[in-house]
């Protein structure tokens, strides 16, 4: 029988696995800006398309055409019927593209309508618009979808998410704070969830474990040195 010794077959990795944890929220002053405060993500869509893509990232702005856009200019889903009378309870039926606009119906508005003046969005999505009449109505509602495996997920690049549907995502979009889903906080970003002590920490350890195998390789060294020497 014979026997071999690798030496060098190096390392590889064995796991990538994202931390879904909640972040920190930090205060920004955009209206257009949002965070979730709990669990969910945001689905966004590119126009055209069917199938979206999921996101924690609430860096969202209003474009030229009035739809709420992420980033790269991907359409922020939800609610979008509106309701003039506020005295109602909003209960939105048709989930499309988010528009933050003077629109109380599906026409685009005459140049002589009022324009819009602010918005606010609560915790459970609802965007309310006031025009410079002083009228107000709510003009849609973003909506947050969870899934039951993040680790199904499959990165996009830009902070998107793919796969969602493998991931046991929810059949529809839900409101925000009902169904598990957190709440929404405008006007702030969720940071990042990296615990850089635990990272320090951790890369500490590592370099004392590098420095510990070398120390035994070296001790290992001296003493096949001195059994040389000595049958000298």
């Amino acid at each position: 029988a014979s026997s071999s010794m690798q030496v060098g077959t190096g390392v590889t990795t064995g796991e990538i696995t994202n931390n879904f944890g909640q972040g920190t929220l930090s205060e920004t002053g955009v209206g257009s800006n949002m965070a979730i405060d709990g669990n969910g993500f945001f689905l966004v869509k590119r126009p055209g398309e069917a199938e979206g893509y999921l996101t924690r990232d609430g860096n969202f702005h209003v474009d030229k055409e009035g739809y709420l856009v992420s980033a790269g200019g991907l359409r922020v889903q939800g609610f979008v019927d509106p309701l003039v009378d506020l005295t109602e309870e909003y209960a939105g039926t048709t989930v499309a593209d988010i528009k933050i606009d003077n629109q109380t119906t599906g026409t685009v508005p005459a140049d002589t309508d009022p324009r819009l003046q602010k918005y606010t969005i609560d915790a459970s999505g609802k965007i309310t618009v006031q025009l410079e009449n002083g009228v107000s109505f709510i003009r849609g509602q973003v909506l947050l979808q969870n899934v039951r495996d993040t680790q199904v997920l499959e990165k996009a690049g830009d902070n998107l998410y793919s796969n969602y549907q493998n991931a046991g995502a929810l059949d529809e979009p839900g409101v925000a704070g009902t169904m598990g889903l957190g709440a929404i906080k405008s006007q702030k970003l969720e940071t990042s969830n990296v615990d850089l002590a635990a990272q320090f920490s951790a890369m500490i350890r590592t370099q004392r474990a590098f420095q510990a195998s070398a120390r035994i390789i070296s001790t290992s060294d001296e003493f096949l040195q001195e059994l040389v020497n000595l049958k000298r």
